[in-house]
């Protein structure tokens, strides 16, 4: 886990008993860790100003049902399948699960478009399972760089929204921001920024946005800036963009 990660693992309690025990020893060793740690920890107070997200209901709805019709495919043409990357099945997979879905029924009647291969059951496991490091991990571990079938790039929206992890949520921004030339993906994360409440949530896809260059998110990012209940943090980040953007463009 990257220290930053790590950082907020700790400062989200997601770290267990031994590993907040570490991270507290290498801080008081660290004064640069100790001194990020202070940074993050100021940034993410404002976080206790608002409410937790509540999920949306219709998005699940409409996703569950979008499952559903790409389950229920009949397969074909497996002999010209190609192997699906880690973050792929990482993404599948827990949307699987948030949709309701058994893991048996999925590896049994798995899509079988051009990007669907024989399910790892024991990367299932990992992903269902796993601890947050090792879910990151598989996301970090996304090698491919073409185009998203439709099914994934939904899968990995899903955990953005919902994900019980922040951290794995961030990271599914981040694997986003790799396909951010696509329209499709542009226009997702526009707005997720505008329906997502969560300040590092929104943070993260400010930067990803500014960072890929997208000249479409300087209009999104004044017309926030109007909004009176926007966290400081959000606020400072977007007015950092947008000069950043104003410079490239």
């Amino acid at each position: 886990m990257e220290r930053e990660e790590k950082i907020i693992a700790y400062l989200l309690n997601e770290l267990n008993t031994e590993e907040r025990a570490d991270f507290e020893s290498a801080m008081h060793a660290d004064p640069e860790l100790k001194q990020a740690f202070l940074s993050y920890q100021t940034s993410l107070s404002s976080l206790d100003k608002l409410a937790a997200e509540t999920p949306s209901i219709e998005l699940k709805r409409k996703f569950e049902s979008f499952l559903k019709n790409e389950i229920a495919k009949p397969q074909a043409h497996q002999n010209n399948l190609r192997i699906l990357s880690p973050l792929k099945w990482m993404g599948v997979a827990a949307s699987i699960l948030l949709a309701g879905f058994f893991l048996n029924q999925f590896i049994q009647d798995a899509p079988t478009n051009s990007d669907f291969n024989t399910i790892n059951p024991e990367w299932i496991q990992t992903v269902s399972t796993g601890k947050t490091s090792e879910r990151i991990q598989a996301i970090h571990e996304i090698t491919d760089k073409n185009d998203l079938d439709p099914t994934i790039l939904k899968a990995i929206e899903e955990v953005m929204y919902n994900d019980q992890s922040s951290n794995v949520r961030l990271a599914a921004v981040e694997s986003l921001g790799q396909y951010v030339h696509q329209s499709e993906v542009q226009l997702m994360l526009i707005e997720a920024l505008q329906k997502i409440e969560t300040p590092i949530i929104k943070i993260e896809i400010i930067n990803t946005l500014t960072q890929n260059k997208d000249d479409k998110a300087k209009d999104t990012f004044e017309a926030m800036l109007a909004k009176n209940d926007l966290n400081d943090a959000v606020r400072n980040e977007l007015h950092t963009n947008i000069r950043k953007l104003e410079n490239i463009y």
